[in-house]
């Protein structure tokens, strides 16, 4: 299929009332989990495995027969065991800390070809009570070298017995959401939030306090933009059809304020936010980008990270985990596979970090 076609197919999709039920029984699924956590009492790594749990439990929502055809899949795993821990310099001294808690990914594929991939890296932070209000605490060392680590991404080295191959990584954030944070509030919801953004809000600052979600919500959204569904359709033909495309025909500005359609956001109020922008491609660094600019180094770092899976125990490995290590695969082109490196070992440990993956399959049906 042309990539136009995938395009108003897709467009198609995000209007479909299968699609925001998916988003409804997604996010009621994690809100669910996370309600189940505060109930039994679970502090934080619980809770990120709850997550996981309660996002796999969704199984495949698909659509046939109806215009658009459409799969939309969801697959969850959590590696158990230790947390998989990275080394980088932090002002002049060695350290280490794990990099993520949960990896989102999200693609649209279509006739055994993918045309568009993103990934975020979330850390989840549980949160205090007070008084009035409740309050996340970020006053640790540990958590100071954790938001320099996604905020900034300095070069880092896994660890030798870490999840992730043991190589030199530099990667980019030029989404501002590669890195981010999921703030845990009771009945069972988490606020998004960009790295680099709540780096940059800090500044002195030492814990964030629920009224600092508003100010942050203000802060953060002057970074966002949205292109509505035409737009981004004009934008498309634009971008490739100049000389056939009429100015009047192209409405950049048209619905930048008052749509979520496509874009990149660096915030989310609650996790039924967070789905509803993650599914429409709102959050996430670029990895596979059928038209623009993808960030190869992250490509290249997922790509090695789940070929890496490849050697866990099998007596460790969740249900299904092959098959989606097979599946994602097989997705990528010659030139990542000619790049790999394949580092076979046998002292790898059991984990640490969830793995959320959606695909959108818009093949022809």
């Amino acid at each position: 299929m042309d990539i136009y076609d995938i395009l108003n197919k897709y467009v198609d999709l995000i209007g479909n009332k299968t699609y925001s039920k998916y988003i409804n029984d997604l996010s009621r699924k994690i809100t669910n989990g996370l309600n189940e956590g505060y109930s039994t009492g679970d502090r934080e790594p619980k809770l990120v495995d709850i997550i996981d749990r309660m996002v796999n439990s969704i199984g495949q929502l698909s659509n046939r027969g109806h215009s658009p055809y459409c799969k939309l899949t969801t697959d969850s795993f959590f590696i158990h065991g230790s947390r998989s821990q990275v080394e980088f310099d932090y002002y002049g001294e060695e350290t280490q800390r794990e990099l993520a808690d949960l990896m989102f990914i999200i693609s649209i594929t279509g006739n055994g070809k993918k045309y568009f991939e993103k990934v975020s890296l979330v850390q989840f932070k549980n949160y205090k009570k007070q008084k009035r209000t409740v309050k996340w605490d970020l006053s640790g060392d540990s958590s100071q070298e954790q938001l320099y680590l996604l905020s900034k991404f300095p070069t880092f080295k896994p660890r030798s017995e870490s999840l992730f191959p043991p190589v030199e990584y530099n990667l980019t954030d030029s989404s501002r959401t590669l890195g981010t944070y999921g703030f845990l509030y009771e009945p069972g919801d988490f606020f998004l939030v960009s790295a680099k953004g709540l780096d940059e809000y800090m500044c002195s600052r030492k814990s964030i306090k629920g009224s600092d979600m508003i100010k942050l919500y203000k802060y953060l959204d002057n970074k966002t933009w949205f292109l509505g569904s035409a737009e981004f359709l004009n934008f498309y033909r634009l971008y490739r059809f100049w000389e056939e495309v009429e100015f009047n025909d192209v409405r950049f500005l048209h619905s930048w304020l008052n749509t979520k359609d496509i874009g990149n956001c660096l915030y989310a109020n609650s996790t039924h936010d967070f789905i509803d922008k993650y599914l429409r491609f709102c959050i996430g660094e670029p990895t596979i980008v059928s038209i623009g600019r993808e960030n190869y180094p992250v490509k290249k770092f997922l790509f090695q990270f789940i070929n890496n899976l490849r050697y866990l125990p099998e007596q460790r490995k969740p249900d299904n985990l092959n098959q989606f290590i097979d599946s994602y695969l097989n997705y990528e082109e010659d030139e990542i596979r000619e790049d790999l490196q394949d580092y076979p070992r046998e002292d790898i440990e059991d984990g640490g970090i969830g793995i959320i993956n959606t695909t959108i399959d818009l093949s022809e049906g």
